[in-house]
């Protein structure tokens, strides 16, 4: 999601806009099913964002009257689960037997001539002083790995990036503004510790290495929706607050451990053919890690990464890669986007936060049909918009039946329900969460999430309120971080 920060102030964009968490305690026992841990790390987490809201669909939006005009199958630059069929340039998945235990994976075809880096388990870089162990995400500038460190003893995430790419640029700025201001707070963005470039068989490409971080926010969400489970109150405010904050003011371990924490060992399919292998290709294709251990606690903090999208905070852009559920109503009716995008996309993480779902699902359906979604959601279009979303709807020969299939669910009118819901989770389940002398304090800090939410979501980018008065919005106090 986009940040900004004085000097060169940047805003990211990008589909890889996201937070991770932090961690910097041991880990007592894991939950079940929740995914991801960086315990025993004195560096911070990471896999591919720190505030990236879910992009996938969510369980709970309405079910298409038509599944199969509307669902994708399978996801863009997968194999299906019925046949791998070969990409136009040639790169067949029924190269790799077992591809279908990677997934979800980068598309193949990224893997050629000004495109990915062929990344092996076991790579080394720098000389030897980086050792590649296993692979932590990937997005559409880069591949993101865990690699020793041999000269530190420790584990860092190194980020193989296309030769166009310009997040280290960004990365330098960065920190060059973080050493050049008092700062108070945590961290706000991923601390790039090394960086160099790599020739490899598919060009030169900038290589990242930065501090070890845990899950992504979208792979958290995931994890415990699919365990019915509920984050803490305090986890929900704390990381709103940590988001607005970090967009305003732009390890060490054992290895075996490391791989317990992350879900074992990498899991690989192998490159099979009576052709030899071509060198643009990987010698095998590896799933990221789903770091199985992770929990929720009071020490966590979350980090903004993947900049290689960010342009300053005074320009306009005319395009600008999305998540297709979390595309801004800008898309559509302004085709221009500048640095209020980073508003809405911290409402949808916000939002995303609290109910643990993506505000918008998506069905592969046409735009009208989605702006439908954010008016049932958000409230009326500004009336400057109605004609062209009318022009829209008279293109669509569903549109009556499709304005049947979206439920009103206005924030204002599912806040106070959801607000409960996490109250009452937390006063049933015991055994998960341990109530002390500040829930009461966390329960009643859920209200101010309302207005911050309302504030940031807008349709209208210059209705939308500024970060830092979002951020005093929230009148909660951390009391277990005092």
């Amino acid at each position: 999601m986009p940040s900004s920060l004085p000097g060169p102030r940047m805003a990211q964009q990008g589909t890889s806009s996201q937070a991770s968490s932090r961690h910097t305690s041991p880990a007592p026992q894991a939950r079940a099913a929740s995914q991801a841990s960086s315990r025993r790390l004195s560096s911070a987490p990471q896999t591919r964002a720190s505030s990236q809201i879910p992009s996938g669909r969510s369980s709970a939006a309405p079910r298409p009257r038509d599944p199969s005009s509307r669902r994708q199958s399978p996801a863009p630059g997968q194999p299906s689960s019925r046949t791998a069929s070969p990409s136009p340039a040639g790169t067949g998945w029924d190269l790799y037997p077992g591809a279908l235990d990677v997934l979800p994976h980068e598309p193949l075809e990224q893997y050629a001539v000004g495109g990915f880096h062929p990344v092996t388990l076991g790579d080394v870089f720098q000389g030897g002083r980086y050792t590649v162990r296993h692979k932590l995400g990937w997005g559409g500038q880069s591949t993101v790995w865990l690699a020793w460190d041999s000269q530190k003893g420790s584990a860092k995430a190194s980020k193989d990036g296309l030769a166009r790419d310009p997040e280290l640029s960004i990365l330098k700025t960065l920190e060059k503004y973080y050493s050049d201001t008092k700062q108070t707070g945590p961290r706000g963005f991923v601390h790039l510790l090394d960086s160099f470039q790599h020739k490899g068989p598919n060009g030169t490409h900038n290589c990242i290495v930065t501090e070890l971080l845990g899950p992504t926010l979208s792979s958290v969400l995931d994890a415990y929706q699919k365990a019915k489970e509920t984050l803490r109150p305090d986890t929900v405010l704390r990381a709103s607050r940590q988001l607005l904050e970090g967009l305003q003011n732009f390890s060490d371990g054992d290895e075996d451990q490391l791989f317990n924490d992350m879900g074992g060992p990498p899991t690989v399919a192998k490159y099979k053919s009576s052709r030899p292998r071509p060198e643009n290709l990987p010698k095998h294709l590896v799933k990221f890690a789903n770091w199985e251990l992770w929990y929720d606690n009071d020490q966590e903090d979350i980090r903004l990464i993947d900049w290689g999208w960010s342009f300053a905070v005074n320009q306009t852009v005319e395009q600008l890669g999305q998540p297709m559920n979390l595309r801004a109503p800008e898309t559509f009716f302004l085709q221009s986007f500048d640095y209020r995008h980073d508003l809405w996309r911290a409402g949808c993480a916000i939002y995303a936060l609290l109910y643990q779902k993506t505000p918008f699902s998506y069905y592969c359906e046409q735009d009208d049909f989605f702006i439908r979604r954010l008016v049932m959601k958000l409230g009326p279009l500004p009336k400057a918009w109605n004609a062209k979303w009318e022009e829209m709807l008279k293109r669509n020969k569903n549109a009556a039946q499709d304005a049947k299939d979206v439920p009103k669910e206005l924030i204002q009118d599912t806040f106070e329900p959801r607000r409960k819901a996490i109250v009452n989770y937390c006063d049933t389940h015991p055994q998960i969460y341990e109530k002390d002398n500040f829930s009461e304090v966390d329960f009643k800090g859920l209200n101010d999430l309302l207005k911050v939410m309302q504030g940031l979501m807008q349709h209208e980018p210059e209705r939308r309120i500024p970060l830092q008065q979002a951020a005093s919005y929230i009148q909660w106090k951390d009391y277990r971080r005092q």
